[in-house]
């Protein structure tokens, strides 16, 4: 007998999507999150790159504070629903990640994204 998990869980970013923008240091980002930077500017760009390097070296007291105030520098610049949605949906999945969800749904199994 089969049986259907009742849900799946996936990482999203080098799992699912494909790294497809670079960092600041000219390295592949795995990370939907450059992307969003990318389209928010090039100032953006790099006080998020900054950002990253601070905690990178301990200047923030926990990944929280760094993630708080690098959606604050989002919000600022002007992210929103729309134009993330807009983003995500710009995405290139690896080969088959669509059709191996819809064959989970079909069967009746919930997929999730689980992401840093």
């Amino acid at each position: 007998m089969n049986k259907i998990p009742k849900v799946v869980f996936f990482d999203m970013e080098g799992t699912l999507i494909k790294p497809s923008v670079y960092r600041m240091d000219g390295s592949l980002s795995p990370s939907v999150w450059t992307l969003v930077e990318e389209r928010l500017g090039a100032e953006v760009k790099l006080e998020a790159w900054r950002m990253y390097k601070k905690w990178h070296d301990g200047g923030y007291a926990s990944y929280h504070q760094w993630v708080d105030e690098t959606n604050k520098l989002y919000q600022r610049s002007g992210l929103t629903r729309d134009l993330f949605q807009e983003i995500l949906d710009e995405l290139e999945y690896f080969p088959g990640v669509r059709e191996a969800c819809d064959q989970l749904h079909k069967a009746g199994c919930r997929t999730a994204i689980i992401s840093g």
